[in-house]
């Protein structure tokens, strides 16, 4: 994922000028985040990103990681690229390619966690609670006056919703999954990602 100006702005990490790097496993609020990140710095200097990025020590920027149950950002991630019907499920094959995305995803975020200290974003914390994650952006990025309760209704799901691509934003409730992933594949579901489940708090 190369968005926002990538390649001009991984030229101002590697020279020290950005301000913000924002991880995250994809499906777990990536856009939301990068755009309160940019309510206090300018966009040109903020980077958001899929990826681990190696850049030079001593440029690293502070850094924040959302990431989600994996599970419900299989599922987010197929119905985001493959607009299914209300009712429709995965697939088997779906479920088999989707984990296998979110396996290699998972080691991004591990890599993030152990090399970089970012503060780590749970979405289900605050998915629902948008005072609460700009409070937690601005305290890690020493934000003095992060006006909270003055942006919260902007980052609300329904505003976000209505801003951002069309079906980039469904719903953000958490275990969608059980529904949209067919009773019987559940124990596959679970075997395909259980190590990643488990390293995150999940099962």
């Amino acid at each position: 994922m190369h968005p926002n100006g990538y390649e001009h702005k991984m030229a101002a990490l590697k020279a020290g000028t950005v301000n913000a790097l924002c991880y995250s496993v994809p499906r777990s609020g990536s856009t939301m985040l990068y755009e309160v990140t940019c309510e206090w710095f300018p966009r040109n200097t903020v980077v958001k990103t899929h990826d681990y990025l190696i850049f030079p020590p001593q440029y690293a920027p502070p850094t924040i990681a959302s990431y989600r149950d994996f599970r419900d950002c299989v599922v987010s991630h197929w119905r985001f690229r493959c607009k299914p019907e209300p009712d429709q499920q995965m697939t088997e094959e779906e479920v088999r390619f989707f984990c296998g995305f979110y396996k290699r995803t998972a080691f991004v975020l591990d890599q993030y966690a152990e090399e970089r200290k970012p503060l780590l974003i749970r979405y289900e914390t605050w998915v629902d609670k948008a005072v609460d994650l700009i409070a937690m952006v601005a305290a890690h990025f020493g934000i003095q006056e992060p006006r909270p309760e003055e942006l919260a209704d902007k980052f609300s799901i329904a505003e976000c919703r209505k801003r951002f691509e069309p079906g980039h934003v469904h719903d953000g409730d958490s275990g969608v999954w059980a529904s949209r992933v067919p009773t019987n594949l559940h124990g596959l579901l679970d075997r395909l990602l259980g190590p990643e489940l488990s390293r995150w708090g999940y099962l």
